[in-house]
């Protein structure tokens, strides 16, 4: 019976060993099964040896390269992207970890300018401020909102109109909004918006190729309009004008300042208008005049006339 107990303890204490070697070889491993690093940070990939020796040699491989630099244990982020690092002694036994780099979040980008007001014969230099400071300021630019008022290339806004129409210019101009968008995360981005205006009109005149016209030419349509010509100063003040008649029994105009005659015209003198955006005026009078009356002999003229005749015809 004895021989029976001390057979099954022996027995008992060879599993027990067999246990315990079991769960050395299951030791072996890295402390973390996952690392996040963001890029240029280094973190140390430690290893539980187990049933190795701690000086034994260790050999690396990676599923990716160029994502970390991998020096004695120490992994330095490089660039954006995940690795699994296996480390194995004797290619029986091997562990895994992942390693995922990530780049620096950009807490903040922000459009920097001197004015949101430009006008159109302007360019305005645009700048950023990015948060944290350290990363760089490089960011693609790009017009979301207005297009067709202004462009902008190497950070350089440059109009192309200013207000088109009365709800433009009662709004402070033409609105363009500008977007930079960060090269370090392309998922920050700024916007700003700005405004572009003709300048104020300083000087308007307004003459025509013709300002006086016989009645019977128009009725005979030797003449059928008038046009009419407009100076504006300055050159970049906005160029939407409005023209209006004093009397368009007489004349009228068109929105781009063509003067004609209504259907039964007649003699009279009428004043032609023209209004720029911001209130400036200039005018110039149009006259039709009637024909003049042709001049008749009365009959004791024609008497009168015919009795001299006969005295100097008896002389």
């Amino acid at each position: 019976m004895k021989k029976f107990k001390i057979a099954y303890l022996l027995i008992f204490l060879f599993v027990l060993i067999g246990c315990g070697q079991r769960r050395n070889l299951e030791i072996f491993r890295f402390v973390n099964h996952e690392h996040q690093i963001q890029l240029g940070e280094t973190i140390n990939l430690q290893l539980i040896m187990g049933e190795y020796k701690d000086d034994a040699v260790v050999t690396y491989s990676f599923s990716e390269e160029g994502i970390i630099k991998f020096e004695d244990g120490f992994a330095t982020g490089l660039k954006v992207g995940e690795v699994v690092v296996s480390a194995t002694v004797d290619k029986v036994k091997y562990a895994y970890t992942r390693v995922i780099v990530t780049r620096e979040p950009v807490d903040g980008l922000q459009i920097i300018a001197e004015k949101n007001t430009i006008y159109v014969d302007e360019e305005l230099p645009l700048d950023v401020k990015i948060f944290p400071e350290h990363f760089s300021n490089e960011v693609t630019w790009s017009i979301e909102l207005g297009t067709d008022v202004a462009v902008i290339e190497d950070g350089i806004l440059k109009p192309l109109r200013g207000e088109n129409g009365l709800q433009e210019f009662n709004n402070g101009g033409a609105r363009v909004r500008v977007v930079a968008t960060s090269v370090e995360d392309d998922r920050v981005s700024a916007k700003r918006d700005f405004f572009v205006k003709y300048r104020p009109t300083s000087e308007l005149t307004l003459t025509a190729d013709v300002v006086e016209v016989a009645l019977e030419d128009i009725e005979n349509e030797v003449i059928t309009e008038i046009t009419l010509e407009v100076g504006i100063l300055p050159d970049a003040a906005n160029p939407l004008l409005t023209f209006t008649s004093s009397d368009e029994t007489i004349a009228l105009v068109d929105v781009e300042g063509i003067v004609t005659f209504p259907e039964t015209p007649k003699a009279g003198t009428v004043t032609i208008t023209v209004t720029s955006i911001d209130g400036v005026e200039a005018t110039i009078e149009i006259t039709i005049t009637e024909p003049e009356p042709e001049e008749e002999e009365s009959e004791e003229e024609e008497e009168t006339g015919g009795e001299e005749s006969e005295d100097k015809e008896e002389n």
